[in-house]
C-alpha cells in the first residue's frame, strides 16, 4: 500500500467527499476553455493553518449543500431576479493538496486561480482558512497589485508566525507588491494593531457600527475606485452571534448586512 505521504495531490483520494451536489446546482466545470460562466466557485478544504477551532475542511461541501435550501426560490427578496438572470456560474469542485503540507495547497491554490483567471473568469473561493487569501492573491504577479477589501476582525498584518500563517497574509502580501495599501481598506477590525504604524486604513468595528453599511460601501469605492480589488471576507468579520462556529470569537461586530 502506498503511504499517502508519497502520493501527489492529483492522486490522493479526498478526506473531505467528492462533490456530490455543487453550489447553488449549477455545473460543474473543470476547463476554463469548456464553460461560458463568468463566476467560477471553489472549494478550498483546508484548516491546518488555523490556530483556533479547526473546521473548514468539511466547509466547501456543507456550503454546497446548505445552497439547497435556496434553489427552489429562484428570486431571493429583496431582489425581483434570480442569479442566473445576471450571472453565470460554474462550479471548480474543490482545490486539491498533500495533506499535512499546507505549502502545497497554497502553491496548487494559486495555479488553480490562475487558469481561470487567465481565462477571464472571476474566482470565488471558500471555506479555507484566510491562509488561501495569499495565493489567490498571486495572480497579481502577472496582472498587477490589488487593492485589498478585507472583512475580519483581526488584520492579519502580523510579522510573527510562518509565511503561510493565517494571521501574516497581507503582510507578507504587501511585502511581496501584491497587493496596493494605497486603495485597501480592512473593515470591521476589533483587535489589536499598530494604529501609529499600520499599511492600510482601517474601517473598525466601532466605526462601522457608528456610521452604517452605506458609509462603509462610500468609503469602499472612494477608496478602491476602479482598481482591480481582491475581496477577503473572514467569519470572525461577523459577531459569533450569527456564526458561533468561527474558530476565534470576537463579540461586538457589524451585524450581518
Amino acid at each position: 500500500m502506498t503511504h499517502p505521504q508519497a502520493m501527489s495531490a492529483q492522486t490522493m483520494p479526498s478526506l473531505y467527499g467528492d462533490v456530490i451536489s455543487t453550489f447553488m446546482g449549477v455545473a460543474q466545470a473543470t476547463d476554463p476553455k469548456q464553460t461560458d460562466a463568468d463566476v467560477v466557485v471553489s472549494g478550498v478544504p483546508f484548516d491546518l493553518a488555523c490556530s483556533g477551532r479547526a473546521g473548514t475542511r468539511m466547509g466547501p461541501n456543507a456550503i454546497r449543500q446548505s445552497t439547497a435550501n435556496l434553489i427552489w426560490e429562484g428570486k431571493r427578496w429583496p431582489w425581483d431576479f434570480a442569479l442566473e438572470d445576471r450571472l453565470k456560474v460554474c462550479d471548480a469542485g474543490n482545490v486539491n493538496y498533500a495533506y499535512g503540507e499546507p505549502e502545497s495547497l497554497v502553491d496548487n491554490l494559486e495555479t488553480h486561480a490562475n487558469r481561470w483567471l487567465k481565462a477571464g473568469k472571476r474566482c470565488l473561493p471558500w471555506a479555507a482558512t484566510t491562509t488561501s487569501a495569499y495565493r489567490c492573491c498571486a495572480h497579481a504577479r502577472e496582472h498587477g497589485p490589488l487593492a485589498l477589501i478585507h472583512f475580519d476582525a483581526h488584520t492579519d498584518t502580523y510579522e510573527q508566525g510562518t509565511r503561510f500563517d493565517h494571521g501574516t497574509i497581507f503582510h507578507h502580501a504587501l511585502k511581496e507588491g501584491l497587493v496596493v495599501p494605497e486603495h485597501s481598506l480592512q473593515i470591521g477590525i476589533r483587535t489589536s494593531y499598530d494604529r501609529h504604524n499600520h499599511p492600510y486604513e482601517v474601517l473598525d468595528a466601532d466605526w462601522v457600527n457608528d456610521h452604517g453599511a452605506a458609509a462603509v460601501l462610500e468609503r469602499i469605492r472612494a477608496k478602491v475606485g476602479h482598481h482591480p480589488a481582491y475581496i477577503s471576507l473572514d467569519i470572525d468579520g461577523l459577531d459569533p452571534a450569527y456564526a458561533p462556529g468561527t474558530a476565534l470569537r470576537y463579540a461586538a461586530a457589524c451585524p450581518p448586512i
